[in-house]
């Protein structure tokens, strides 16, 4: 009588108690992978093979339980499978499942779990009589008690500005050095135009700002991508639990640069002026920061109040105004903005930090801006600082700039 050449096999989720298996006749496999027929005579081996991956609530394994195998009336020939983070298609985040064989060769038990992943292993035995039983399993971890994740901004499908910095907001500070490499590693930027040199920049433990070195070129569609599920970003920052992306267009290219000692501004879009004219900037004590500036918000009608920003009610500095026209271009409080009510735009600098335009200048000013257009200041004493508004990035070197990543350059 022949023997068919086959494992006892089965494959199953696993969603509760240990799984056993009976054995049945089967050959080892000779040197192609195959299985060799048995001999005729050989009896059936009593050996039984277990995986004990049991769940527990919400269907979930714990973390303190390894993964156990366990083989009776027989060896273990072998124990191979793979761990992916839950939620990302097995492919390069994949790796290799990994354990300990007991000296007897009858049970296995895996490394020490982690969060959120997605197990899968199979478990091959042998019985006395050369006869092979195998099972397979599958079994999701529980989720991480620190859980990292991101949002990643410009907004999806917007249209922006060449000096738009690409920002990803994370949920928990992530310190360290190789905590922030690892997740400044899982980013990644796509340009459909050639952009030069790039960076990552940590510009606080929760926030990284990516920016070429010169301005985006327009016309650009970017592809921002966070990898974070399953990165470890150490112990204050946790385990990473979702990927994220977004994608965004760089329009066209307009920059505004302003000149306090002259109390001008020009705009260009590329290399052609589209218009001049007059600004008053901070007077003394109020001075306006010279730098690149990028456009934050636009709205037609902001209410300003000296309150906001440290000056109180009443004194002489004090203003309370609905302001025409407004364009943000620091978090710490200066826009662009009309002023119909200030007589020395174009003659001398007397607002309370921010730039102020004409009426009509700025009106023209908010109809063909964008966010992420870039002001650019000079003539004044005083810098803008990293972290001030979304042009804080631009104002340090290239070698300041690319000092602020966790990732050699």
């Amino acid at each position: 009588m022949h023997v068919r050449r086959r494992v006892a096999a089965s494959t199953v989720t696993v969603v509760g108690a240990a799984l056993v298996l009976a054995g049945a006749h089967v050959a080892a496999a000779d040197g192609a992978g195959r299985l060799a027929a048995a001999p005729a005579a050989a009896a059936a081996g009593p050996v039984a093979l277990s995986i004990d991956a049991a769940t527990g609530k919400g269907g979930r394994r714990s973390l303190s339980a390894p993964l156990r195998v366990q083989v009776t009336g027989g060896t273990l020939t072998s124990v191979s499978g793979s761990v992916t983070p839950i939620g990302v298609p097995p492919g390069p985040r994949t790796i290799v499942l990994v354990g300990t064989v007991a000296p007897s060769g009858t049970a296995w038990t895996s490394q020490p779990l982690l969060p959120a992943r997605t197990y899968r292993l199979t478990a091959v035995a042998t019985a006395p009589d050369g006869s092979q039983v195998a099972k397979s399993a599958v079994v999701r971890t529980v989720p991480p008690t620190r859980r990292l994740s991101a949002t990643i901004s410009p907004g999806p499908h917007s249209t922006v500005g060449v000096g738009m910095p690409v920002i990803v907001r994370l949920s928990r500070p992530v310190t360290g050095k190789a905590a922030k490499a690892a997740v400044q590693s899982a980013l990644t930027v796509t340009a459909s135009r050639p952009v030069g040199q790039a960076s990552w920049g940590w510009v606080s433990d929760s926030q990284l700002q990516y920016r070429p070195r010169e301005f985006w070129p327009a016309r650009t569609t970017v592809t921002v991508k966070a990898a974070l599920a399953g990165v470890w970003a150490g112990r204050n920052g946790g385990w990473g639990v979702a990927d994220r992306s977004r994608q965004f267009t760089v329009g066209r290219s307009q920059v505004m640069t302003v000149d306090g000692v002259r109390h001008t501004f020009v705009v260009r879009r590329g290399d052609t002026v589209l218009r001049r004219g007059g600004v008053s900037l901070g007077k003394s004590g109020f001075t306006t920061r010279s730098g690149i500036k990028v456009i934050m918000t636009r709205e037609v009608s902001r209410r300003m109040r000296s309150t906001t920003v440290g000056i109180p009610a009443g004194s002489a500095n004090s203003y309370d105004l609905d302001v025409p026209y407004a364009m943000r271009v620091t978090n710490s409080g200066e826009f662009v903005h009309g002023a119909p009510w200030n007589r020395q735009i174009g003659f001398a600098n007397v607002s309370h930090g921010c730039t102020n335009l004409t009426l009509t200048n700025a009106i023209w000013l908010y109809r063909t801006s964008l966010i992420g257009d870039p002001v650019v200041t000079t003539g004044t004493a005083r810098r803008s600082a990293l972290g001030d508004g979304l042009g804080g990035a631009w104002n340090l070197s290239w070698k300041q700039w690319t000092a602020l990543s966790a990732v050699p350059q």
